[in-house]
């Protein structure tokens, strides 16, 4: 059982009002009050959608440079998502998630429990003073440098980057409950074993200030659909061997008023079997109108929309701590508050952020070779951050400045598994000759004496303190 949250009876844009639903305009006549597209009167045929998976890509490829946005122009109403609440799952129900993420191409499960997302928010805030100089009790504090707020040449949708090795992002990607769901995906859709040990993702937050006291703060809300890189292969289907399915660990409520995760129902159907457009893409990024496989949803009747399927933020009907997990081949995107301007929006008003979520993403660690191991603890020995989804490989060259790091990393042998894997990479001999050294020292210590740190890696870091 589930409930919708309040429903956003008309679509804004820039402050301009452009589209309506029939309850919102007292005044409207009784017949369509959605502005008609133009051209003919009834929406025209949809062109056929093949039913496999085509072996091309170049309908689904996503620009890499970025052109500027013109903002004169707002984008057609229904390219703007509307609220919907899906079902929210528990980790246990594998059955019921995997169905809805194989069906759908996303998912919500509830993560974490109350005392967990308490637990991760003081952590957080402790990693923002430290990175940034942010105070929790004082909001004008909450600056941080362009730089720090750009990923994928923008810097305009609430990314801050930096912290992919901080206590806040390793203790959200040790959550029991992320790693059952995520073996259970990998189960489902690459046939990896139960149980299987982990590697987590190195990628950052993303966090939404409150823009009702800084206008500046509100982040884009202009669609910029796109499918994440890289790419699975379409020729294999929807199920096909090393599969990561990148999430989101929301800590706060998931609103019209917060704005978050937008996800276009059912497009990674279409992957690599969209059919042409009739129209080029409005920007880099994709156009909508080929994906119409899903315009029966309750959001498309919601609004009138039957030329494609309705973009939706996904919503979290006030639960902190969802896990919002989607298939790679989605078309997806992120959006500032969908509340309209002239209406309150008491949650932008408020000293706390809109949104506080971290990227967090698991595969098996057998998906990854010796050397992918090496680089990986590379990057963590380096303190470096190239925010990535993809767990099993280093696949950018992109790095970032590690601005806050988690200094019990050594000593944490759960975060250690999730990034070298279960072999303890061990060059100074094998495990059973380091821990007897460490019996004989632990004999031979004076009282008093401060024990020698466990040697974990083949070397400690020198950059470490």
């Amino acid at each position: 059982m589930f409930t919708f949250g309040k429903r956003i009876d008309r679509l804004e844009y820039g402050g301009q009002v452009i589209a309506k639903s029939p309850q919102h305009d007292r005044n409207a006549p009784t017949a369509a009050r959605m502005p008609k597209p133009k051209g003919p009167s009834k929406a025209p045929e949809p062109p056929p959608v093949s039913t496999s998976l085509s072996t091309t890509m170049a309908d689904v490829q996503v620009g890499r440079k970025r052109k500027p946005l013109a903002a004169a122009k707002p984008p057609p109403a229904w390219r703007l998502p509307v609220e919907y609440e899906p079902p929210v799952f528990e980790p246990a129900d594998e059955a019921g998630l995997l169905q809805y993420l194989e069906q759908n191409g996303y998912v919500v499960v509830q993560a974490l429990n109350a005392g967990e997302v308490a637990a991760a928010e003081d952590q957080f805030w402790n990693d923002a003073a430290t990175a940034f100089g942010w105070d929790r009790a004082e909001p004008m504090t909450w600056e941080a440098r362009t730089t720090a707020q750009t990923l994928a040449n923008r810097s305009d949708c609430g990314h801050i980057r930096g912290l992919d090795h901080s206590e806040f992002s390793w203790m959200l990607r040790k959550n029991a409950a992320v790693a059952r769901v995520y073996n259970a995906i990998a189960r489902h859709f690459s046939g990896a074993a139960e149980g299987e040990q982990q590697l987590a993702s190195f990628n950052s937050l993303n966090v939404f200030r409150p823009h009702g006291l800084r206008p500046e703060w509100r982040t884009t809300a202009r669609p910029w659909y796109h499918v994440d890189n890289p790419k699975p292969d379409p020729r294999l289907g929807l199920r096909q061997p090393r599969l990561v399915f990148p999430g989101v660990l929301n800590l706060m409520p998931v609103s019209a008023d917060s704005g978050g995760f937008v996800a276009v129902p059912r497009s990674h159907t279409l992957f690599g079997a969209r059919p042409d457009a009739d129209t080029p893409s409005e920007s880099d990024y994709l156009d909508l109108s080929p994906y119409n496989n899903f315009v029966h949803s309750e959001p498309n009747t919601r609004i009138g929309n039957t030329l494609h399927t309705q973009p939706i933020l996904v919503c979290t009907g006030g639960r902190r701590g969802t896990l919002t997990i989607w298939d790679p081949r989605l078309v997806h995107c992120s959006t500032s508050s969908l509340t309209p301007s002239d209406e309150p929006n008491h949650a932008a008003r408020q000293p706390r952020l809109l949104r506080l979520a971290s990227f967090v993403a698991l595969c098996p660690a057998a998906w990854a070779s010796s050397d992918d191991l090496k680089q990986r603890r590379k990057l963590v020995e380096d303190k470096q951050c190239a925010n990535s989804h993809i767990p099993y490989g280093v696949f950018t060259q992109r790095r970032f400045e590690c601005l806050a790091f988690y200094d019990g990393l050594w000593t944490d042998e759960v975060a250690l598994r999730l990034v070298q894997g279960a072999a303890p990479l061990l060059e100074l001999g094998d495990a059973s000759e380091s821990q007897a050294e460490e019996e004989a020292e632990e004999e031979t210590r004076a009282p008093g004496d401060v024990p020698s740190e466990r040697r974990v890696w083949s070397e400690r870091p020198a950059n470490v303190e």
